[in-house]
């Protein structure tokens, strides 16, 4: 039992750790730590966040923006035209 609780706790730990950004080695230990209340963690990091139903990723920048945005407000490209892609006008055939 407490095996499963540290494996658990492990694995939900290094996920958040890697949404925030957080090495994974400390996910890994608050997790385990933390166990069947590990899940707590994905909340916190915002894994589980409603706003990322409502936004999108910038296909410029990458940066999340409003999904109803037509200008990314990070690099303030148009976002209303496709996506550049790898055969375009200006790449060689």
């Amino acid at each position: 039992m407490l095996w499963a609780w540290l494996l658990f706790g492990a694995t939900v730990g290094a996920l958040a750790a890697q949404k925030k950004g957080f090495s994974p080695l400390v996910g890994i230990v608050v997790g385990a730590f933390l166990g069947a209340l590990s899940p707590l963690l994905l909340v916190v990091s915002g894994v589980t966040s409603a706003g990322d139903l409502n936004s999108k990723k910038c296909p410029y920048c990458a940066e999340r923006v409003k999904a109803e945005a037509r200008v990314c407000k990070h690099c303030g490209r148009d976002l209303a035209r496709e996506a550049p892609t790898e055969t375009g006008p200006n790449v060689p055939v």
